[in-house]
């Protein structure tokens, strides 16, 4: 077995409010939520050691399945 150190930032933090009614799975296992406010209650960091990508999957209102939301922009720092 390897150890695989990440460093990832996530765009939200648990407890977030967050606006849905859009897609928000790839679109081979797309399905709507009623639009809605929700509350982000759980987050999980999925890392793939072959590609190096990280990706957040949120849980919203502590039920039902992990969906993947879009990042908001970051803001940029100044230099």
């Amino acid at each position: 077995m390897t150890t695989i150190k990440i460093s990832a930032s996530c765009p939200y933090e648990i407890g977030d409010k967050i606006v849905t009614g859009r897609e928000i799975h790839p679109p081979e296992l797309a399905f709507k939520f009623p639009a809605a406010v929700r509350t982000i209650t759980d987050i999980v960091c999925q890392y793939s050691a072959q590609t190096g990508e990280a990706v957040f999957l949120y849980e919203p209102d502590g039920r039902g399945p992990l969906v993947r939301l879009e990042a908001p922009p970051r803001k940029k720092k100044r230099k």
